[in-house]
């Protein structure tokens, strides 16, 4: 009984010391707020549960790994994968186009030296736009030559001047061609913070860390302005098809906004949807009649289906606890690492937090298409755990009319396919 009693002594004072213990080496500054996401009542209607997305095809298993963000052109696949990669996909095979960053990529833990490539675009030009993480804006010239020519634009310490601060994170881009002050491209990237960088995204959410920006990059004077701030977490964005928003997918606020940039609403911000989830990239159908957007929202739930994660947004006290004690789990371990020269231990470490973290998030994965008023068109679920950690739908139309969407994600060893007739 005296053992029992001990240990209870001693198992609350380590709860109370990493919940209440100033910041330091080993407990990291972080300070969750209240916040509820008020999830839907129900799913019904255009978001009835279905398993249609379970049915979406494998292609490349085991041969790529996170392709985040994918564009179609010329008959080919585009993607940004781990590795630092930007790759083509021919059919069976994966054609390297770019390296991002200059480190090696043999373990996680190097991930920021090697560089984390997300948001993927071309211009009508052939231009291939890519951001990355941890090193910025890049364009990749001559993309169907073996003298391809990569080009740093915007590196995240070009932001330390900004209102602010310096960024710690770029996620995604969309272009605006010939809005240039010498009729060259204006990129607009979302900025998902100053305080925590890619390593660390789960720490955002948890604290609802408000720091997130949209960015306006003008590739001819290489001046790079704010055009909103104050997001958790913005994550995908894409710019409308007049040109006068662009939509923002704020996943910490589970919403997608409509931040004007140009016309009679220039400088305002609106609520474009309430989402049933997180969301990742949006980007735009193939319908050229009209105008509809995909969304990925790697989990939803309604309020009979709340994940862990939406159990404890409303006590700040638990979510700090819980991102000190995986940060403090994770410096033990690789410390283990070091004292025994184990690169696997190492790696352990880095994916032991946002590992861990991540399952407050699990859910169903769904992929919507949304009008261009933010109404919910329909939504292909993946209730089983075929398919998930989903962060990007690309539309192809096929040579009978059929409906090819492309499904990528940030963590998949796999590209997904779905077809739509």
């Amino acid at each position: 009984m005296q053992r029992i009693t001990i240990s209870v002594v001693v198992l609350a004072a380590l709860v109370y010391y990493v919940t209440f213990a100033p910041p330091n080496k080993y407990l990291i500054d972080i300070n969750p707020v209240a916040y509820s996401a008020k999830p839907v009542n129900i799913f019904d209607g255009p978001i009835k549960p279905n398993n249609i997305l379970s049915k979406a095809e494998h292609l490349l298993v085991n041969d790529i790994h996170g392709p985040e963000s994918l564009v179609y052109k010329n008959g080919h696949l585009y993607a940004t994968t781990f590795g630092g990669m930007v790759v083509r996909i021919e059919g069976s095979r994966i054609v390297p186009i770019a390296k991002i960053g200059d480190g090696k990529c043999d373990v996680p833990s190097k991930l920021s030296e090697c560089g984390r490539p997300l948001g993927l675009r071309f211009n009508s030009r052939e231009t291939l736009y890519v951001v990355d993480a941890y090193h910025g804006l890049y364009s990749i010239d001559s993309i169907d030559t073996l003298d391809r020519k990569v080009t740093q634009l915007l590196p995240l310490s070009a932001t330390r001047n900004l209102k602010g601060g310096e960024s710690k994170f770029f996620d995604d881009i969309t272009v605006e061609e010939g809005a240039g002050k010498n009729g060259g491209d204006v990129i607009y990237i979302t900025d998902v913070g100053t305080k925590w960088d890619l390593s660390a995204f789960i720490n955002i959410i948890i604290e609802q860390e408000n720091s997130g920006r949209l960015l306006r990059f003008d590739t001819d004077t290489k001046q790079v302005t704010v055009v909103d701030a104050g997001f958790v977490f913005p994550n995908g964005v894409q710019i409308t098809d007049d040109e006068n928003s662009v939509l923002v997918c704020e996943l910490g606020k589970q919403r997608i906004l409509r931040i004007f940039i140009n016309g009679p609403k220039s400088g305002k911000t609106e609520i474009f949807a309430n989402l049933p989830g997180e969301c990742d990239n949006i980007r735009r159908s193939a319908n050229a009649k009209t105008e509809t957007y995909w969304v990925a929202l790697p989990t939803v739930k309604d309020s009979s289906n709340l994940t862990m994660f939406d159990r404890v947004m409303e006590s700040p006290l638990i979510r700090r606890f819980l991102c000190r004690f995986f940060n403090l789990s994770e410096i033990i371990v690789e410390t283990m690492g070091e004292l025994f020269y184990s690169e696997s231990l190492k790696s352990a470490g880095h994916l032991f937090k946002n590992g861990m973290l991540a399952l407050l998030f699990h859910g169903s994965a769904v992929i919507a298409e949304y009008d261009a008023k933010g109404q919910i068109l329909a939504a292909y679920f993946s209730t089983t755990d075929e398919i998930g950690y989903l962060s990007e739908v690309t539309e192809v139309l096929g040579d009978n009319g059929e409906r090819i969407l492309y499904l990528g994600s940030f963590l998949n060893n796999f590209l997904g396919k779905l077809v739509l007739k």
